[in-house]
């Protein structure tokens, strides 16, 4: 009798064994598919184009702003917006924007630095407002060295005077751009330290590190960019955390200055008066801007 109890309590054992391994075996199979998944579908996950044309900016925003045409080294025309600055001694920003929207809706904030003066290229992105081609980040990489070609080839505005501006996804591009030319001063807005940073935080079971393509390691390049650095984050953004800026500015070289706007969200920071004085005064600090 014990022997027939032994044998069915085996039984069972066997039977919990066998559907626990094959309920690995079908997680493991989910695990595969949904990281595959991510993995050949991760630019669409990453980039949200808006490809709506751009078309002419409104005059009775900015009077000064125009349509500008740029060429990438890779053949690619990207139309633009551009207001010049009012004087010689005035800065100009070259504004790279986030990933949703095109430069049509940065138009007010454009208008802002307008009223000091300032002149402002509101960069559009390949892929975004009508243009050719698709974003990446080698590609997104083009587009920034063309905005600097333009302004510093044709418009003959020395790289002194330039000031570039980064928004989400485009403090990626902006942190590169402040590598590779000497500009004046970089403003990141919302910045992260790296997509890889961030996808972990979405993605905990995915090995990122070895499958992204497009990483955007700011929290790498910051800390050898020798011009002053201002980051603005808001303490309510769950896009970027705001943990993700406060990284990256500890991360950052002297000078630098980090605005946190208590209670803003990932794209509402200019609702708030404190980043637009934040920005002017940084500029002002920094003799960037004539006081």
């Amino acid at each position: 009798m014990d022997s027939t109890k032994n044998s069915t309590v085996k039984t069972k054992i066997d039977k919990i064994g066998s559907q626990l391994l094959s309920l690995v075996f079908y997680l493991l199979i989910g695990w595969v598919f949904a990281v595959t998944c991510l993995f050949v579908l991760q630019r669409q996950l990453q980039y949200f184009p808006d490809s709506l044309p751009i078309g002419t900016p409104d005059s009775s925003v900015i009077s000064t702003m125009h349509s500008v045409s740029m060429l990438t080294r890779d053949g690619i025309v990207l139309n633009s917006w551009y207001s010049p600055p009012k004087s010689n001694e005035h800065p100009v920003i070259v504004f790279f924007h986030g990933n949703a929207g095109t430069v049509r809706n940065r138009i007010n904030k454009a208008k802002f630095f307008s009223e000091y003066g300032i002149g402002v290229l509101l960069v559009e992105y390949r892929g975004y407002g009508g243009n050719p081609g698709k974003p990446t980040e080698g590609g997104l990489y083009a587009d920034g060295r063309a905005a600097f070609n333009f302004l510093i080839n044709r418009k003959k505005i020395n790289a002194s005077r330039i000031v570039i501006y980064g928004e989400s996804i485009g403090t990626g591009i902006a942190t590169q751009m402040a590598i590779e030319y000497e500009e004046v001063g970089l403003v990141l807005e919302a910045p992260f330290s790296s997509v890889t940073s961030l996808a972990k935080r979405r993605y905990p079971w995915v090995p990122v590190d070895v499958l992204l393509w497009d990483k955007y390691d700011n929290y790498r390049k910051v800390a050898h960019i020798d011009s002053p650095v201002l980051v603005i984050h808001g303490t309510n953004d769950t896009v970027v955390p705001y943990v993700e800026g406060e990284k990256l500015y500890n991360k950052a070289a002297y000078p630098k200055d980090l605005v946190t706007i208590d209670g803003g969200k990932h794209s509402n920071l200019y609702d708030y008066t404190q980043t637009g004085r934040s920005i002017i005064s940084f500029l002002k600090q920094n003799n960037i801007l004539m006081k």
